[in-house]
């Protein structure tokens, strides 16, 4: 069974504090410290549980690891070598992607590749926050997506490369036995955190060759994309609100129901 886990390395938002839009209507993430998206962080810790588990018997179970991002981003990968993933793959990017163009790139290099079984994805990232990226990638890959999954095993009863897998949904937990390919996001989990590579794992393991690849190798345009942002601004949460204090408590009441109830319970 061949995983492909895409993570992403983002700005420590809590650093932000107030924040103003620059002349072009962006915010300038640069001075804030990296550190691993908080919902891809569960998804390669999940996967490393899974294979310590060792319940793939005698199907391999082969971890590979992607990300989009300039080369700040190859001492996250060289600590995901230490801990025994597979392949460490980085697609160079400097600028952020939009999420049509992410989960494009996604999709174009597992076409690439045209041998993982399942694609693992973050629910979402701080800079947008938007949860669209893993349902894009699924959608140009033409697999099925299952969202907010809460853990992945090896499906005893099934056929050959079935998973079991735990999800969360508006009913409570879904249990779901299914066959590849397909597309999981991943988002509050019980694995929250990647666990420490020791200082042996990183010396024997740590320099492990990366993939260095760009989006042009897969003939993505990274120029034109089909949504530009054009300017941004925070979002002004002041409610407004009106004080009756005038009257006894039954005249206020009176006035709340006549002048603002009445007519909402009417249009009902």
């Amino acid at each position: 069974m061949k995983v492909l886990i895409c993570f992403k390395v983002v700005p420590d938002m809590d650093m932000m504090g107030d924040w103003n839009a620059g002349a072009e209507g962006t915010v300038d993430f640069s001075p804030l410290r990296k550190l691993w998206n908080c919902f891809d962080e569960g998804s390669l810790e999940l996967f490393l549980k899974l294979r310590d588990s060792g319940e793939n018997g005698d199907d391999p179970l082969r971890l590979d690891v992607l990300t989009i991002g300039g080369a700040y981003c190859d001492t996250y990968l060289k600590t995901l070598a230490a801990l025994g993933f597979d392949s460490m793959i980085r697609i160079a990017r400097d600028d952020s992607c939009s999420p049509e163009l992410t989960a494009r790139i996604v999709a174009a290099f597992v076409r690439y590749r045209s041998s993982y079984d399942f694609v693992v994805m973050g629910a979402q990232s701080p800079e947008r926050n938007s949860g669209v990226t893993p349902f894009l990638a699924a959608e140009y890959l033409g697999w099925m997506c299952i969202s907010h999954c809460l853990g992945i095993e090896v499906s005893p009863s099934g056929p050959r490369g079935a998973v079991t897998v735990h999800s969360h949904s508006d009913e409570g937990e879904l249990v779901q036995t299914i066959l590849p390919p397909c597309v999981f996001t991943v988002g509050n989990g019980a694995d929250a955190y990647l666990r420490t590579p020791t200082l042996k794992e990183r010396l024997t393991r740590g320099a492990k060759p990366l993939e260095v690849y760009t989006p042009e190798q897969f003939c993505i345009d990274t120029v034109r994309e089909s949504a530009e942002m054009r300017g941004i601004k925070a979002v002004n949460h002041t409610r407004q609100g009106i004080l009756i204090d005038e009257g006894t408590v039954a005249d206020r009441v009176a006035r709340f129901y006549t002048g603002y109830l009445m007519e909402r319970l009417e249009k009902r």
